[in-house]
């Protein structure tokens, strides 16, 4: 089985400002890339649910790693989709360099949260 089986794509939004704060506006994103990847959740395919006093305010998150084939422009602002689902990106993605391009790749740590 090839370790790059799934499609991801990475979309990247501008900066909207409003009288307060610069915001990134997602009505609109760029798509900066689409490609193979290796989904790997954290935890096994276990998902965390925090749950509240308030049935209506339980919350769900899911954390995972896209291990993507040679280096990406992948930003920390940046979020992926994937099997429909939106990621945010968590944190600076980070090349792997193996001295060879069927080994080289870029590590993308995404989480996700359900209301």
């Amino acid at each position: 089985m090839h370790p790059f089986r799934h499609t991801i794509s990475v979309l990247r939004a501008g900066l909207t400002e409003d009288s307060y704060v610069l915001e990134r506006d997602w009505t609109n994103p760029s798509v900066v890339f689409t490609g193979k990847a290796s989904y790997q959740p954290i935890g096994g395919t276990s998902r965390r649910v925090f749950t509240s006093p308030d049935a209506g305010r339980e919350t769900e998150t899911e954390q995972a790693v896209f291990y993507v084939l040679g280096q990406v422009d992948v930003r920390d602002t940046d979020r992926v989709v994937f099997d429909g689902e939106h990621y945010q990106v968590n944190g600076a993605p980070q090349f792997w360099d193996h001295g060879s391009p069927r080994n080289n790749h870029t590590k993308v740590q995404v989480w996700r949260v359900n209301h």
